[in-house]
């Protein structure tokens, strides 16, 4: 039953319109922002700062750990840029400007 509620929801979107289906995925990706704001407050108050700013191990312990978020952005967007530039259009500056943003928020 879930399956079939689920199929006709996000299939009626994606059949409906690219529009419809963008406002969705906005949609969807705003509530998962929302929750992971909201695990990280919940989990605030059991952080111990010092645990974090203390790296135990070797100097490629410590490049690796700074290179992860480089790794996220090299590796966990670039494949939508194709998908963007149709969505956009004839619009560089403004791909220019997703682009340099979503980095910078990555």
């Amino acid at each position: 039953m879930n399956a079939v509620f689920f199929t006709l929801v996000f299939g009626g979107a994606v059949f409906w319109s690219t529009k419809i289906t963008d406002y969705f995925n906005r949609g969807l990706i705003s509530i998962k922002g929302g929750l992971l704001l909201a695990t990280l407050a919940l989990l605030l108050p059991h952080i111990n700062i010092s645990n974090l700013l203390e790296l135990h191990g070797s100097l490629e312990t410590k490049c690796f750990i700074g290179m992860i978020p480089i790794f996220l952005c090299a590796f966990g967007y670039h494949t939508v840029i194709p998908s963007l530039r149709m969505y956009l259009g004839e619009q560089p500056r403004e791909l220019k400007l997703i682009i340099i943003l979503g980095t910078t928020v990555s």
